[in-house]
Formats: structure tokens, sequence, C-alpha cells
């Protein structure tokens, strides 16, 4: 099984292993919140009541969940490639908002019935009640932080949050009837308000990371970081040039552009370009898939060979490749738009009878030679230097300096076919 096989199936695990403890959750906080309402109206406590329907709150939350993570492993069509983790993050959106308008209303009816002046004893089953279910709420809460962490969805990670939240509330709830009742003033509206407010803040938190999803906004940099950092130490990869990372749902698409030595093959690439992929996905949680492009790193400095012929101290360009008497070795600087002689070799095949260019080519190989500017070459040498990946540039003129200008300024034409049908070196 291939390491993007074992990564679907690991998400697949953590998924239904959220949608289990989902179905759990739901039907336990539904419990609770009916018996906390019942309980709040049979003893009086409105807190209680209110506790219950924020409990009730929870429990339809959880049955979103359970819908959108069936939605969520639906296979991609054509029509949704990327198939539908969007949804999740849609939700979450809809879901802030209306946690965002409850908390507000909570605040506002409390601080309403502070004012008013309205207060009550209350029966201390109620608050009983209120401390076992807030102890209920926070262990399911935690258990659902640990699954939803590891399967990456934050609907659930939204709702576990905010069952630690129901757990304080009725923690309030609890410990305000039991104060209230001993000093006579209204400490559950009291705690009620400071539990708007701290909802109100993770409904905002979660609306804001939302929208940044829906709207293919990053901002995790760390991870960014580490992809970077995984690239750039694989062998040959020379830069990065960019990272795109989107989020939809629980996982994480990506693509990114690496640059490479020029003389890198195809074959070499596609293996490169497939290792990056591969260590990205197991070294990055939540990584379902990313995309690497290759791209040839832009060179400034080259090692040029010119074929001359040395008169006295005028050296011209010969009209012969492999019986050249000379080898001019010359470094250029495309950026700059420099040059500097690193030597002339003086070349031992001039009077070969046989393969002159064959063995020319071995030579300038062994130097690092990264192109020729010559003024003929025949089919057996050219497509040497081909397979070598140097590059093989034509010259319009037998002058050395003007054949490097036209180079360095992108006005000597690459060749891409010898200029003599028939190899003239064996001549």
């Amino acid at each position: 099984m291939s390491m993007k096989n074992y990564a679907k199936e690991d998400h697949n695990v953590n998924i239904r292993r959220a949608q289990k403890i989902a179905r759990i959750s739901f039907l336990t906080i539904l419990v609770l919140a009916l018996v906390k309402i019942f309980s709040g109206v049979l003893f009086g406590s409105s807190g209680l009541i209110a506790d219950g329907l924020h409990s009730l709150l929870d429990s339809i939350l959880i049955l979103t969940v359970i819908i959108i993570v069936s939605f969520i492993t639906r296979e991609p069509s054509e029509k949704f490639p990327y198939g539908y983790y969007k949804a999740e993050d849609l939700t979450v959106l809809f879901l802030s908002i209306f946690f965002l308008v409850m908390a507000m209303d909570l605040i506002h009816e409390s601080l309403s019935a502070i004012i008013a002046g309205e207060y009550m004893l209350v029966n201390p089953l109620a608050a009983i009640i209120a401390f076992c279910s807030g102890a209920i709420s926070y262990t399911i809460g935690t258990i659902q932080e640990r699954v939803a962490r590891s399967a990456n969805i934050s609907s659930l990670l939204l709702n576990s949050r905010e069952m630690k939240y129901d757990s304080i509330s009725s923690g309030f709830v609890g410990a305000s009837i039991v104060l209230g009742n001993s000093f006579g003033i209204p400490l559950d509206k009291i705690a009620a308000i400071i539990l708007g407010f701290v909802v109100s803040l993770v409904a905002l938190r979660s609306l804001k990371d939302a929208t940044l999803s829906l709207l293919d906004a990053w901002n995790r940099p760390q991870i960014m970081e580490k992809v970077r950092g995984i690239l750039l130490a694989l062998p040959r990869v020379r830069g990065v040039r960019m990272i795109r990372l989107r989020k939809a749902g629980p996982i994480i698409f990506g693509d990114a552009i690496i640059l490479v030595d020029e003389k890198l093959d195809v074959e070499e690439a596609h293996r490169l370009a497939d290792e990056a992929e591969e260590t990205i996905k197991r070294e990055v949680p939540n990584i379902f898939e990313i995309l690497i492009h290759i791209e040839p790193a832009r060179r400034t400095i080259y090692n040029i060979a010119i074929p001359v012929e040395l008169s006295g101290e005028k050296a011209e360009i010969s009209e012969h490749f492999g019986r050249a008497s000379y080898l001019m070795i010359v470094e250029v600087n495309t950026e700059a738009k420099t040059h500097r002689l690193r030597e002339i070799v003086n070349n031992p095949f001039t009077t070969e009878r046989d393969k002159a260019g064959i063995k020319t080519v071995r030579l300038l190989v062994a130097k690092g030679i990264d192109a020729i500017i010559t003024r003929n070459i025949g089919d057996t040498a050219y497509f040497l230097l081909r397979g070598h990946n140097i590059k093989i540039y034509r010259a319009d003129t037998p002058i050395v300096d003007k054949a490097i200008e036209g180079f360095l300024y992108g006005m000597c034409r690459e060749l891409d076919a010898p200029t003599r049908q028939r190899d003239m070196e064996r001549k």
C-alpha cells in the first residue's frame, strides 16, 4: 500500500472515531439537558433551566457535527474534486454566529434580572444536579477534544470547548444556588454574565477561523516553514520559489515550486517530486495532498568553452570544433554582464585521425563545462554534448569577445541541430 493510501486510511479511521464519539456525546448531552430543564422547573431554578437550554443547544451542535462528518466523508466528484470538506467550515461559521447571539442574549437577560432585583430561593437538589452535570460535561468535552484533534475536525473541537464551558456553566449554577441561598444575592445571574462573555470570545474566535478558512487564508506559518525546511533539506533542491497551503475542513491541500539544477533530467525530476511529496505527507500532520512542481534554478555563472585558433596574441573562433588547436575556457556572469578567462587548453586531439570530436567532448565534460560557443559542430559531438546537458551556441562571428558579448546579452543562438549533417570531425 502506498504512503498516500496509508494516510487516507488513517484519516478515515480518525473520522470514524469522531463519528462514534459524536453519537455517544449527543445522546448523553441530550439526556443531561432534559434532566436539567425538568429539574429546574421542578425545583424553581431559572439558572438550571437556562443551563439545560444551553446543554440542549450543545446537543443540537453535536447532531450537526454528526451530519457534517458523515457529509465530508463522501468521495470527491467531478463537480467537487477537492471533496466536501468546506461544508464543515461553513457550518462552523453559522454555528459561531448562532452562539454569539445566544451569549449576548444571556448577558442581556441576566443584567435585566439583576437590575429588576429578581431573586428567589432555590431547592438545594438543583445544585447537586448542576454539579453532577458539570462533571459529566467536562469528561465528555475532554474525550471530544482528544478525538477532534487527532481527526482535525474543527466543528467537533468547537463543541468540545463548548462542553467544557458548559461544565463551568453548570458549576457556576450549582455554586450560585448554594451561595445565593446562603447570602441572599443573585450570584447565578453574575455567573451567567461571566459565562456569556466567555462563550462570546470562543464564538468570535471560531467565526474568525471559519471565515479565514473559507477564504483560503493561511494563518499557521509554522507549518509553512516546516514544509519549506523539508524541501530545502532534500538533495538536489537549490531553492523554494513558492509554497501554498489551504485548509479544507479537517485536512490540508497544497502545492509548491522547487528549484533544481537545470541539468537534472526528467526522470530524476519526477523521482525528486515524488520523494518531496511523500516526505511532506509523512512528516506534516493533516497534509492530505501536496503537488510539487519542478523548475530549473536560474543560474548566473556559466563555464563556457570556445574552440579557437591562435595567431600571435590574436584568437579567433575555429571553424572546426574537435580539431581546433586550443580550447578557451571562460567564466561568464549573465547578471553582472562580465566574463573572465579561466584557462586556455591545448587540444591534444587536433591531429587525431578519428573521433576527435568525441574525445574533445569528454575533455570538456571533465572540466565541468556548462555550454560551448562554436562556429560549426558535427552530429556525433553535438548529440554527445546534448547527452551531457551541455548547451551549444552558434557564433555568428569569429571574434571571441563579440561572441561572448552576444552570449551575455542573449543574442547568441542556441543550436537545435548539428551544423553539419555528417561528422566532419572524423576527417
